[in-house]
C-alpha cells in the first residue's frame, strides 16, 4: 500500500488504475478466508511445510477458488503460481498466522494486484476486526472507505516503532512493538498510528 503513488489521470471507467469493481473478488476473497480460518484455529501446525498451520493451508485453498475463479494468476505464499489472466494477485493468505492460530486479533490476509509488471492496487483486511486498507495507483489508500496519511514524522527520536525480530543495535525511537503481522503493521504506517 505505501509502495502505490500518484500518477496521471486514469481512463473514465477507472478511480484510479484500476477498473470498476475488480477489487469485488479481492473482498469477497479476504471475507471467505477469514471465516474459513474460524474453524482451523488452534489446530497449529499442518506438517506440509515448516511453520505452515493449518488454517494458512485452508486460507490458501479460499484464495485459489475464489481468485483463480475470477480469472486472476495468483501468486500465494503458501502454494506459489496459479491461474492465468490480465492481472495478478500476489497473496499472504493468512499474514500473522501464529497470531492467529493463537487467538492474537492481529492477522490479515494481505493482496496485491498487478497488472502486468505494475502494482496497481492493494488490500490488506484484518480478519480478526473487519478493518480494510485498499489502496489503488492514482487514487490513495484508504482504511474503511476514509483516506489515510502517514504521520509525518522524519525522525527516529520520539517515533512509535514495529519491527520483526531484533535490531542490531538501539535506537532513538521513542517506543517500539513488534505485532506480528507486517502487512497490518505496514497499514498502521499509512494511517500515522505507528510512526515508523
Amino acid at each position: 500500500i505505501a509502495a502505490i503513488t500518484l500518477q496521471v489521470s486514469p481512463p473514465p471507467h477507472y478511480r484510479g488504475y484500476v477498473r470498476d469493481g475488480l477489487f469485488d473478488p479481492l473482498e469477497e476473497c479476504a471475507r471467505e478466508i477469514g471465516e474459513a480460518v474460524q474453524a482451523h484455529r488452534g489446530r497449529g501446525y499442518s506438517g506440509l511445510r515448516e511453520s505452515q498451520y493449518h488454517l494458512d493451508v485452508a486460507a490458501d485453498d479460499v484464495a485459489r477458488r475464489v481468485l483463480v475463479g475470477a480469472g486472476f494468476r495468483v501468486v500465494s505464499e503458501e502454494s506459489g503460481m496459479t491461474g492465468d489472466g490480465e492481472y495478478t494477485v500476489v497473496i499472504d493468505p493468512v499474514d500473522g498466522s501464529t497470531n492467529c492460530d493463537r487467538g492474537v486479533p492481529f492477522y490479515s490476509t494481505s493482496l496485491a494486484l498487478l497488472r502486468g509488471d505494475e502494482l496497481v492496487g492493494g488490500l490488506v483486511v484484518n480478519l480478526a476486526t473487519g478493518t480494510a486498507y485498499r489502496a489503488e495507483r492514482g487514487a490513495g489508500a484508504t482504511r474503511d472507505g476514509v483516506p489515510i496519511a502517514p504521520s509525518g514524522r522524519t525522525e527516529l527520536a520520539g517515533s512509535l516503532m514495529s519491527f520483526s525480530g531484533y535490531p542490531a543495535r538501539a535506537l532513538e525511537w521513542s517506543q517500539i512493538r513488534a505485532l506480528g503481522a507486517a502487512s497490518l503493521e505496514i497499514c498502521l504506517v499509512a494511517d500515522g498510528s505507528l510512526d515508523v
